[in-house]
């Protein structure tokens, strides 16, 4: 039977308030609402980014993680199931929000802007066969993407897993051989970019595939299934305190070494500790595994993928109406702003859930084990 990690789903969600955080934030700015000095510098109200990649570690944690059960069980993986698994999960939402925001941006947003189109200066053509062929990094460093950014990070994710699978089977299951080819592959391709060896577009799209968090994430996950962790000094108690202590100073300060890829590996492993001792600590200080806290995590996808459309219609209204007039404080509209956001995202990530996705997941299920 295949582990529950305890507390995964709270974090889940804790990252994706970073990000509808760090995006209401810019709303703001875009708005030409002034923000004082703390939330315009403070970290932590522009980590939304640092909150993607604790994204694809824990997805590459996860995922490994029942990869290395099934060659187990198996002596290979089933790549035309995991496949599937990916699609159902992730692939419905993923074209739901390409045509949502294909359809506001072409057909809406012109007529809030004197008939102007969004792609004015792009092949609107070209623009969508990116997003169908699962290349949103590289469309949303060629061209102006508004609320169709967060799906760059789903393209980096379908990318890395497109080999991550057969990758593994190569090697025999052998996943620490698998995750240093992957770590080899990112740090070649992060010394190009920086080198200046392609275009500064082409630069740009390399600086989104981020593979090595997700490789870190399959290491941990490997440590976990290899060793008793919970038993280490990784679980111990201090640990609560140190390691989420060192993720927000980094967080807040944007800490970087003089090699930005060495950072990535450093905040990787951190994020990837952090996973391993909140699911191995039997008595939590905040209780991740509460029913409300764990239901947002679970729809934490859909919070991801929506805020963004949520924050196009709030603009639109305040272009319109001026609401942020009506608050005697920036600060105190933005976190009104933000909650509002926050609140709306929630409830239609709810009603995608439970009407939308939960067919797809439930199909999902059938090609997988049920975790113990």
């Amino acid at each position: 039977m295949i582990k529950y990690f305890s507390g995964f789903n709270g974090l889940r969600f804790f990252a994706a308030f970073l990000v509808v955080l760090s995006h209401s934030r810019l709303s703001i700015l875009k708005q030409d609402v002034s923000l004082n000095y703390f939330i315009h510098k403070n970290g932590i109200f522009n980590s939304g980014g640092n909150a993607v990649n604790f994204f694809f570690t824990l997805s590459g944690f996860l995922i490994t993680y029942l990869l290395i059960k099934e060659y187990k069980n198996k002596n290979k993986i089933n790549i035309k199931k995991f496949y599937l698994r990916r699609v159902y999960r992730i692939w419905p939402l993923y074209f739901l929000i390409l045509l949502i925001g294909f359809f506001t941006l072409e057909i809406i947003y012109p007529k809030f802007h004197g008939g102007n189109r969004y792609f004015e200066f792009s092949n609107t053509t070209s623009v969508f066969l990116l997003f169908i062929f699962f290349l949103p990094n590289l469309a949303t460093k060629i061209y102006k993407m508004g609320l169709l950014n967060p799906l760059w990070s789903i393209g980096v994710e379908e990318q890395f897993y497109l080999f991550w699978a057969p990758l593994i089977n190569f090697f025999k299951g052998k996943i620490l051989i698998s995750a240093t080819f992957i770590l080899i592959l990112s740090f070649i391709l992060y010394s190009l970019s920086i080198s200046d060896y392609f275009s500064i577009k082409i630069n740009s799209f390399i600086s989104t595939l981020r593979f090595h968090f997700m490789a870190i994430g399959a290491i941990s996950a490997y440590a976990v299934d290899k060793f008793h962790l919970s038993k280490t000094f990784i679980s111990n108690k201090i640990f609560r305190i140190i390691i989420p202590l060192f993720i927000f100073i980094y967080l807040n300060f944007k800490i970087q070494l003089i090699n930005p890829f060495l950072t990535d590996i450093i905040v990787a492993i951190l994020y990837s500790i952090l996973l391993i001792n909140v699911s191995s600590v039997k008595n939590p200080w905040i209780n991740l595994e509460s029913k409300f806290i764990s239901y947002l995590g679970t729809i934490s996808y859909g919070i991801y993928m929506y805020h963004l459309s949520v924050d196009y219609c709030l603009r639109v209204l305040n272009q319109t109406f001026h609401f942020d007039k009506l608050f005697y404080s920036t600060s105190f509209y933005f976190f009104i702003y933000t909650l509002i956001l926050l609140t709306i995202t929630i409830i239609i990530s709810h009603l995608s859930y439970k009407y939308f996705e939960s067919y797809f997941i439930k199909k999902k299920n059938k090609l997988t084990v049920s975790p113990s």
